[in-house]
């Protein structure tokens, strides 16, 4: 028997429609769930998340654990699912203890046109192009204070050994010795000599001597 969490801190949310379309009109529920925290702002699959708050409505709060399982049931049954066609919700489950994976479907990945794809692309350039320096630096700091947040070390000690090893390796590889230590801005974007192609080959022959 499942054990429900009694403290009474779950909701009850639905997202609605921000247009018409051929299933429902605009303002109406197109997708039930139930959480707690900020799970209405997590992601859904392919169930689109509104951007904007007047589209999220909070339809009871303050309720427990089993509670919430039954009203979302009790919604998702009376308006109905679209993929079953019974009514206008995009859930793909009947709500309660039963998620999608439980019930072993898949979500579909979404699929963009190669216009979609250009047009999202040009966008994110956009964008970038209109950032100042200080706008600019604080995203690269962004982006490098989520990337430290989830690793410990960007390299481990053995890694950070390992490479320096390789590259002790390499430099002393006759092969190398006509390298430039540097690639000139000239050089920036051609292919690599043969003679550091094989350079390169010799150390890995050698990595397990590392």
């Amino acid at each position: 028997m499942k054990t429900y969490n009694t403290e009474p801190k779950y909701y009850v949310y639905a997202y609605l429609r921000e247009r018409s379309t051929k299933i429902a009109e605009k303002g109406t529920y197109r997708y039930i769930g139930k959480g707690q925290g900020k799970r209405f702002k997590g992601s859904h699959g392919n169930i689109l998340v509104p951007k904007k708050m007047k589209f999220i409505k909070f339809i009871i709060t303050g309720i427990d654990e089993e509670a919430s399982f039954i009203l979302e049931t009790a919604m998702i049954s009376q308006y109905g699912r679209i993929d079953t066609k019974t009514g206008i919700l995009e859930n793909r489950s009947n709500g309660g203890n039963q998620p999608p994976s439980a019930l072993g479907l898949k979500r579909k990945p979404r699929i963009f046109s190669a216009e979609s794809r250009k047009k999202m692309s040009n966008s994110a350039k956009r964008r970038i192009a209109n950032m100042s320096t200080e706008q600019m630096k604080e995203r690269t700091d962004k982006i490098v204070a989520s990337r430290k947040a989830n690793s410990t070390e960007w390299f481990s000690e053995a890694d950070k050994q390992k490479m320096s090893d390789t590259r002790k390796i390499l430099y002393q590889l006759p092969e190398y010795k006509d390298i430039p230590a540097k690639a000139g801005r000239g050089n920036k974007g051609k292919p690599k000599s043969l003679a550091h192609i094989e350079a390169i080959k010799a150390v890995w022959r050698q990595k397990t001597a590392i």
